[in-house]
């Protein structure tokens, strides 16, 4: 099932399906368009056990056929999802404000990414630390996903993350340091399998 969102949603479309044993690549072949310029699609598709669905941003369509930005799936299940944000601070909050900070985390981390928030996982924790030789509050975070992890959204994240980083834990943003690590899937490990 594909729908396409926005002022384009009676465009008529022709889906070709092209598989191997590994992935599924979805491509839309757009009929008698001429001037579109960008969509947003979302998509559901039946992997054989179960439905899953993702949505997209802004795809460019600047030929007729376009591939959906990372179309490419496991039959077990979508390849880019379980982001992790780890959050060590030698800023010591209360049990609930720390639960408020990994709450909005999670849907930041979510949003951020274009990620189901249901494969978000977040922890804090209470550390021993400097920065600079000192030990002035101060936080340290790493941001792990399978793709999604590039310079420009990088950029976006460490912004929204050490704002929020300093609303709950009252650490300057000059003393927050972040590592973005784009993880091999054979590498992350869910449910006794891997997501390879």
């Amino acid at each position: 099932l594909i729908q396409i969102k926005g002022a384009y949603k009676q465009l008529q479309m022709k889906v070709v399906l092209f598989s191997n044993f590994n992935c599924v690549l979805l491509v839309l072949v757009l009929a008698g368009v001429a001037n579109v310029s960008a969509f947003q699609a979302g998509l559901t598709y039946n992997t054989g056990s179960k439905w899953l669905g993702r949505k997209y941003g802004v795809v460019s369509a600047t030929s007729a056929a376009v591939a959906v930005a990372d179309g490419t799936y496991r039959r077990r299940g979508l390849t880019k999802m379980m982001p992790t944000c780890l959050v060590q601070s030698n800023v010591k909050i209360d049990p609930e404000e720390e639960q408020k900070f990994i709450s909005a985390a999670s849907k930041l981390v979510a949003e951020g990414l274009g990620k189901p928030e249901s494969y978000v996982m977040v922890a804090s924790r209470f550390a021993a630390m400097s920065f600079g030789g000192s030990a002035e509050p101060c936080a340290f975070l790493e941001l792990i996903s399978i793709g999604r992890i590039e310079r420009e959204l990088n950029k976006a994240m460490s912004a929204k993350l050490c704002a929020l980083v300093e609303d709950h834990f009252g650490v300057p943003q000059s003393r927050v340091y972040i590592n973005f690590f784009d993880a091999p899937r054979e590498n992350f490990g869910f449910n006794g399998d891997t997501f390879a």
